[in-house]
């Protein structure tokens, strides 16, 4: 599991406001919250959509799961950011 440590900016784009973060390996990952959105149902739709789209090879991204901090809401500066992640 990667663990994000940094907070790059948030991905304006839908209804669940995806974020780019940078995580500890030194990638950089856009993270869709399972508090945003549609929640955690759309998050458990696209993962079994990229799974099922690997077993038909057609290429996808592949899904990880990132391991968000408490303490990371403090580096949004956004307060509908903040509070996305904090219900993450």
């Amino acid at each position: 599991m990667i663990r994000a440590l940094h907070f790059y900016e948030e991905l304006r784009k839908g209804s669940s406001l995806p974020l780019l973060v940078g995580g500890d390996d030194g990638n950089r990952y856009v993270v869709k919250l399972n508090g945003a959105g549609d929640g955690v149902l759309s998050n458990v739709v696209e993962w079994v959509s990229s799974k099922l789209g690997g077993l038909l090879q057609i290429p996808v991204l592949q899904p990880i799961f990132v391991l968000i901090d408490t303490s990371f809401a403090e580096q949004a500066g956004d307060p509908e950011t903040t509070e996305l992640l904090e219900k993450s």
